[in-house]
């Protein structure tokens, strides 16, 4: 999980899905940088958080908050939404 911040970069997004697993913690300011370079998108929907075959979905949804936290230390205004399983979402 990770992106090339040079393509990226100037892109604004009012809806950014963005890989929020554990392995991000590995890349220097992954979250902050990616939200700088997207320009701070109006709602971000993490992907790739619940990887239940080595967690419990709790310990997920807790990861899955704490890059929310991260989002908005950055973006302030930004809406984060950690989605359902199969519940429909519609965005206008």
């Amino acid at each position: 999980m990770n992106y090339i911040e040079r393509e990226v970069t100037g892109l604004r997004p009012d809806i950014a899905i963005i890989g929020s697993g554990s392995s991000r913690k590995e890349l220097f300011d992954y979250t902050g940088r990616l939200m700088r370079a997207l320009g701070c998108p109006a709602t971000v929907l993490p992907t790739h958080w619940d990887s239940l075959a080595s967690m419990t979905h709790e310990q997920a949804v807790k990861g899955a908050r704490e890059f929310g936290t991260e989002v908005t230390a950055v973006c302030p205004k930004t809406n984060v939404i950690i989605p359902d399983y199969f519940k429909p979402m519609e965005f206008k």
